[in-house]
């Protein structure tokens, strides 16, 4: 595991600084273990659907903050994300929250090696 963070942490740098919005608050310490920097969340509160008032909110924030991707857990329905992202042109992507969650995501080293490539690749960064 120690040969693995190691690794990330070299792989993964140009993913630090970079602004982001989840759609729920799940992802605390990743964001803050790899630098990411977490704006906004979609979900004003855990299960509750964001009001228009919210998304104006979020869709004048991504622009004037040149928020570049909204991440959200595998299970959340993609409706809201796309929603914005046509307003906006910001990138979607489907995170793994747990083992099992996704193609790819088969061990728990497996399933930080998975998000991190999704995220560095919805960037735009280089990772390898």
């Amino acid at each position: 595991m120690d040969k693995a963070i190691l690794d990330w942490e070299k792989r993964f740098v140009n993913l630090q600084g970079k602004k982001l919005i989840y759609y729920h608050n799940s992802w605390p310490y990743f964001s803050n273990y790899f630098g990411l920097e977490t704006v906004e969340f979609l979900e004003p509160k855990p299960g509750i659907t964001p009001s228009p008032a919210k998304l104006n909110h979020i869709i004048q924030r991504i622009k004037s903050d040149d928020i570049m991707v909204i991440a959200s857990e595998s299970y959340f329905s993609d409706r809201v994300p796309k929603f914005i992202a046509s307003k906006t042109g910001v990138k979607t992507v489907k995170l793994a929250q747990s083992v099992g969650a996704m193609e790819g995501a088969d061990s728990y080293i497996h399933l930080f090696e998975t998000n991190l490539k999704i995220l560095s690749q919805a960037f735009g960064v280089e990772h390898d």
